[in-house]
């Protein structure tokens, strides 16, 4: 039987180490960068309400209906529509997207001005949107729900609906 040397054996055995090295430099350069860049994201927080489904567990005894607004702004393709603003029997007040294709947030606030002038106590509004609509239209109109430009407060809770009025 042959003999083994004892170099042939450890040179195999060299061949099939993994060298690590690179990857250590890549991670300890990756690090820096990403602890760097981290800190130039801001996180920004809405606070709007989501709706909640009633407990099955407790009936409440039945209370007679409260006569309440059900304020709802829906953002569609074509514009804004504001429902259970105008007396019943009335349609839903709409404004049409501008000329040069923007939606009127001005105009969305003068008219939630006036809603909030007839009732007062109001504070809740709900906001749907088709699927199409960006969601920084979205957030454009619940700061119109919120306040005017002179900082008076309008509808402060505001509820995001799934899509039922």
């Amino acid at each position: 039987m042959a003999k083994r040397r004892r170099g042939a054996r450890s040179a195999t055995a060299a061949e099939h180490r993994l060298n690590l090295i690179p990857i250590l430099n890549l991670v300890l350069m990756l690090i820096p960068a990403i602890l760097i860049t981290t800190a130039f994201v801001q996180m920004a927080a809405i606070n709007v309400s989501a709706p909640q489904l009633p407990s099955t567990t407790a009936e409440p005894e039945p209370q007679p209906p409260e006569e309440r607004l059900r304020l709802t702004i829906v953002l569609t393709a074509q514009g804004v529509a504001v429902i259970g603003a105008r007396a019943a029997g009335e349609g839903p007040a709409e404004i049409p997207r501008r000329p040069d294709g923007a939606y009127d947030w001005v105009r969305l606030t003068s008219q939630l001005e006036e809603v909030k002038d007839a009732h007062p106590e109001e504070l809740r509004i709900f906001i749907r949107a088709d699927p199409e609509i960006p969601y920084a239209h979205v957030v454009d109109a619940m700061d119109a729900a919120r306040e005017t430009a002179d900082h008076r407060e309008l509808f402060p809770d505001v509820v995001l609906s799934p899509g039922l009025i």
